[in-house]
């Protein structure tokens, strides 16, 4: 069983231990390590597993395969044999924002517990962010404002954190290690953590969403925490001068430029809708008439496509006629609409004999079909002759 220097002193960045197994890795490039001691956390309980340098090569990934910790290091395996002496040098940054964020979980699970009811049934430590799953909630805003504040408090206490090993005959390695916060927590945990709440720094709540049955929580620990409040901070100043008012009052003056963004988009609706009923009365005026039905053909190449989405939905309103339109900015996009209610002219049907002149894709039924291609100067050959087709079906 390798000795876990981890939990005798979670400070520990550098160690000396012997190499008892090497053995070939899944991992291209790599070989494991099996040694009689380590500072190097194995993946666990939701904490990733440390990285670092283990004499001169990269330690990439740490798991624990029955009692015994394997170091997978990129290395072809040269200078690398059972009984040979060997340092480690932990990744430290990485090992502090684990512990920092571990402790954090202990603190907010704890606080959920007494406060809520609310048990943890999940935890996650990924690289951005931090998670745990709670079989209650989701939860108010203002009781989950309750909660930081209590687990804030106690992080600021600075309560020593204290761990020991307890055995269990059911257990694997025959040990248990309970982890306590006096007067908040003890739970069985393998992972590393400060040596008191303060190391924490920070706890902040992000976000709480209704997940199987309770509520995941997002949340961030110590300098995650002040990494994020400083993004959220630059952010906030660059968009409240770029609004020419102080952050403060960033939340109303963008409630006021939404309104007003909802007021011209209105306006601009109907801007469009008036426009696209003169544009329809307008080609319909000029269309020719085949056996009492109005064809209008329209290709236009400065018209864009929402122009096109407009015009298309006032034909839609326009009694016994056809209409095939096209616009090609800045790609050929066409409506095709009969409203004649005639069995004999489909716009779905015509459409896939002429829609090779854009090399494109489009579909519908007899009364409408629209679609689009990558060839704009075929786009008016194709409108000819699907134009050409209906004069004939209605000769």
């Amino acid at each position: 069983m390798t000795k876990k220097l981890y939990w005798e002193n979670p400070y520990q960045k550098e160690f000396q231990a012997c190499i008892e197994k090497v053995r070939p890795s899944k991992r291209a490039g790599s070989m494991e390590l099996l040694l009689d001691q380590t500072g190097f956390y194995p993946e666990g309980g939701g904490q990733p597993s440390d990285q670092g340098i283990l004499s001169g090569h990269r330690v990439t990934y740490v798991y624990l395969e029955d009692a015994s910790i394997w170091h997978v290091v990129t290395t072809s395996g040269e200078g690398l044999r059972a009984g040979d002496q060997v340092t480690g040098v932990l990744d430290w940054p990485r090992r502090f924002d684990h512990m920092q964020q571990h402790l954090g979980q202990h603190i907010l699970s704890a606080v959920f517990d007494d406060s809520l009811d609310a048990r943890t049934v999940g935890f996650h430590l990924g690289e951005q962010n931090v998670t745990i799953d709670l079989d209650k909630g989701p939860f108010t805003q203002s009781e989950l404002d309750r909660v930081e504040e209590i687990a804030n408090t106690i992080v600021f206490d600075n309560l020593e954190v204290l761990s020991s090993l307890a055995s269990d005959e059911g257990c694997q390695t025959n040990e248990i290690r309970l982890v306590t916060i006096p007067d908040h927590d003890l739970c069985a945990c393998s992972g590393t953590h400060p040596k008191a709440t303060g190391a924490v720094g920070l706890i902040k709540i992000l976000k709480s969403e209704a997940y199987k049955g309770g509520c995941r929580l997002t949340f961030l620990c110590g300098k995650r925490a002040l990494a994020a409040y400083q993004h959220l901070h630059l952010q906030s100043q660059q968009a409240a001068a770029s609004l020419s008012v102080g952050w403060p009052e960033l939340s109303e003056a963008v409630k006021g430029l939404l309104q007003d963004n909802k007021q011209l988009a209105k306006e601009n609706k109907d801007m469009y809708q008036q426009w696209s009923a003169l544009k329809r009365d307008h080609l319909l005026a000029e269309a020719p008439v085949i056996g009492g039905v109005p064809i209008v053909m329209m290709c236009d190449d400065a018209m864009e496509y929402k122009s096109l989405t407009f015009l298309a939905n006032s034909f839609r309103q326009a009694p016994h006629c056809i209409a095939l339109l096209g616009v090609t900015n800045p790609s050929p996009r066409f409506v095709l609409l009969n409203n004649t209610n005639l069995p004999s002219v489909s716009m779905n049907e015509m459409l896939k004999e002429s829609i090779h002149h854009i090399e494109g894709k489009g579909g519908g039924n007899a009364a409408s079909a629209q679609g689009g291609g990558s060839r704009p100067e075929g786009l008016a050959p194709m409108l000819r002759e699907i134009r050409d087709a209906v004069i004939e079906k209605l000769k």
